[in-house]
């Protein structure tokens, strides 16, 4: 009895051990999350939606990065949060997809954006001049093979200057686009 004994406490002892390890990772993992990095590399209007005229929406493709500065590999389930044209709110934006980013490695994921100016522009009374994205951006641990399964959410405040350039000359093409077509035959006959 006293030889099975003291495996037993040596494996209990061994596993607590281990154990408070994890916790500690785990408690060290999730303050580091907040310092990864998170950024648009990349936001561009990709189509343009007109009433008429006037201009009813765009869409954009957007490259989010996050940049894993964690000692771990870490996970992101998903993105959603609030699109907002100088400050008043345009939209919301969902991303839902399971990413594992390596420790020291970044990610970039495509994400798909529709705003419509039409209705913020008729509640501002003018042309917005920034695009805003408040983002929670939801974050797993994963230590050693297991993936701590509890989402931790890390706030993100993107802004940037609408890119009316662009936008402008997706219009012009639009516009021609649909004269040729003959859509607007109706108003000149």
């Amino acid at each position: 009895m006293k030889r099975l004994l003291f495996p037993v406490l040596s494996l209990i002892m061994l596993s607590a051990l281990f154990s408070c390890k994890s916790i500690q990772e785990n408690i060290d993992a999730r303050k580091n999350l907040t310092k990864c990095k998170y950024e648009f590399i990349k936001i561009e209007p990709v189509s343009v939606t007109l009433d008429g005229v006037k201009l009813k929406s765009v869409q954009f493709d957007a490259k989010f990065r996050i940049t894993n500065t964690t000692k771990t590999d870490v996970a992101m389930d998903k993105i959603s949060g609030t699109i907002l044209l100088d400050n008043n709110q345009a939209g919301t934006l969902t991303h839902a997809r399971y990413v594992k980013i390596k420790k020291g490695a970044s990610a970039v994921e495509p994400i798909s954006i529709s705003i419509p100016f039409k209705s913020a522009m008729k509640a501002l009374g003018h042309m917005p001049k920034y695009i805003t994205f408040d983002l929670k951006v939801y974050m797993n641990l994963i230590i050693g093979k297991y993936n701590l399964g509890a989402s931790i959410p890390v706030n993100v405040k993107i802004k940037t200057p609408v890119p009316y350039d662009t936008i402008k000359k997706m219009m012009v093409k639009q516009a021609k686009k649909s004269l040729k077509s003959g859509a607007f035959k109706k108003f000149f006959n």
